[in-house]
């Protein structure tokens, strides 16, 4: 029995040897394949242990065998203390490797002694010291090995540490020269937008005068062609006056096809008046210079009322100039007038003519300022109503959520006044707090909406009454575009 406690407290201390092992290997390696491997081989010795133990176990011999087992336990615990210093520069495969191959040995020495064998018993001690010489060796050469390796290891590490260092730097400079980078690319794309701008309004600019240079010359052309056939057609005073008949529905049908352009203008400048109402913010800078451009506009719309009236003056004198050359020329004998006659009515029928279309151009003029202002009228008229309907939808609105606070306060106020409830429950209730916050950012809302429009609406009335800034210059370059027509022609 002392021999099996022996035996056994030989196989627990060299099986807690094998877990410390194994331990500080899982601690050192981080593989899990490794360390699955090294559990494998642990497993496989253990087994191979307790095979080699067990017909020890079962046999029972006299006094000398017992004497070689407890000589061979202590040549056991003499190899593991051997071994024990330098465990922790090795393996613990390689450390499981030299175990067995120690623990064969022995085993090997105890069955030869329980077998008779003494003699090869006594050489045993020789044997187990040339193992251990060898053992030794090698665990020095392993340990020298693991120190080169832990060298190479902690020099890698640190060129690492140099290589993470310069990335940062490298990373953070790549990024500063990023954001500069797309900085300048900003900067360079909003100056190329504002050329494109640019260049689209000149563009816009040359086709408008364009458009006005072709129908000025068309203009031209058609008056050069009537003036061609009058000089042709002198004596043939009725088929003359069929000729301006014609011209004059020609004209109609002109003027009906600039009512219809008109109408689509009208509908653009509407466009482009809910377009202004989001630009309210910079009316304010606009104001003044806006009511001299309105004084300068009645000015010019009486001005031109004048000059039509003078026009038309103008005309009446010539077409009783034109009647008396006409009278004159039938008292000297009908067909054979003089040549002074003849040159007289031909530079009044040229004057004519040219107070003619004068009076008809200040007259499209004035109808055309006239509607524009009219229909600015109603388009400020209209503008007015729709904002004053917006401030009362929102009155509306914002008086609902009044009463909903409202309500909502009184509830809260009853809840805090219940005896049952703690009163720190109640104030700390998330859903009613979160409801009179949005209710307070909505009343704030619309009543910050409210007064913007109401201000608007009250200071800044003359703003729209020419239907905005915009629109006010385009009629403006309509009529500078007239007045150079006219002075072509």
């Amino acid at each position: 029995t002392e021999r099996k406690l022996k035996v056994a407290a030989g196989l627990k201390k060299l099986k807690q040897f094998q877990q410390r092992s194994v331990k500080k290997t899982a601690k050192r390696r981080s593989s899990d394949t490794l360390s699955h491997h090294i559990e494998q081989e642990d497993q496989a010795s253990s087994q191979q242990l307790d095979e080699q133990s067990f017909p020890m176990s079962q046999s029972s011999k006299p006094k000398g065998t017992l004497s070689v087992t407890s000589q061979s336990c202590q040549d056991l615990s003499q190899l593991r203390d051997d071994v024990q210093p330098s465990h922790r520069v090795l393996s613990s495969t390689e450390s499981l490797r030299q175990i067995t191959l120690q623990l064969n040995g022995l085993m090997e020495d105890t069955n030869a002694a329980l077998n008779g064998e003494m003699a090869t018993l006594a050489d045993s001690p020789s044997s187990v010291a040339l193992r251990g010489d060898e053992l030794l060796r090698r665990n020095q050469e392993l340990a020298t090995t693991l120190e080169a390796l832990q060298q190479d290891r902690d020099q890698l590490e640190f060129q690492l540490q140099e290589l993470k260092a310069k990335l940062a730097r490298q990373q953070r400079d790549f990024d500063r020269e990023r954001e500069e980078i797309d900085e300048q690319s900003r900067r360079e794309q909003g100056a190329l937008k504002d050329q494109l701008q640019v260049h689209i309004q000149t563009i816009g600019i040359l086709v408008a005068e364009k458009t006005e240079l072709q129908s000025a010359l068309s203009q031209s052309q058609q008056t050069a062609k009537q003036k061609a056939v009058e000089t042709e057609e002198l004596q043939g005073r009725l088929k003359a006056l069929r000729e301006r008949n014609s011209d004059l529905e020609r004209k109609l049908s002109t003027a009906s096809s600039q009512s219809q352009v008109q109408e689509k203008s009208t509908k653009d400048s509407q466009r482009e008046v809910d377009r202004l109402k989001s630009e309210n913010h910079k009316l304010s800078k606009t104001i003044e210079e806006l009511r001299q451009e309105l004084a300068e506009l009645s000015e010019k719309l009486d001005r031109k009322s004048k000059e039509a009236e003078e026009a038309q003056q103008e005309l009446t004198r010539v077409r009783q100039d034109l009647s008396m050359a006409q009278l004159y020329a039938q008292q000297l004998g009908g067909g054979q007038a003089s040549e002074e006659a003849l040159t007289r009515m031909e530079q009044l029928h040229q004057e004519k003519l040219h107070f003619e279309r004068r009076a008809a151009e200040y007259k499209d003029a004035v109808e055309q300022i006239t509607a524009e202002k009219q229909q600015m009228a109603s388009h400020y008229q209209t503008y007015v109503d729709n904002v004053s309907q917006q401030l009362e939808v929102h009155k509306t609105k914002l008086a609902q959520i009044s009463e909903e606070k409202e309500n909502l306060e009184r509830k809260l106020q009853e809840l805090l006044s219940q005896p049952t409830l703690p009163t720190s429950q109640v104030s700390e209730d998330p859903e009613v707090k979160l409801k009179l916050q949005q209710y307070e950012q909505e009343v704030a809302t619309l009543r910050a909406a409210c007064e913007a429009q109401e201000y608007l609406v009250l200071i800044f009335p003359h703003t729209w009454r020419n239907g905005g800034p915009r629109c006010f210059h385009q009629k403006k370059k309509r009529e500078k575009k007239k007045k150079n027509a006219i002075v072509i022609n």
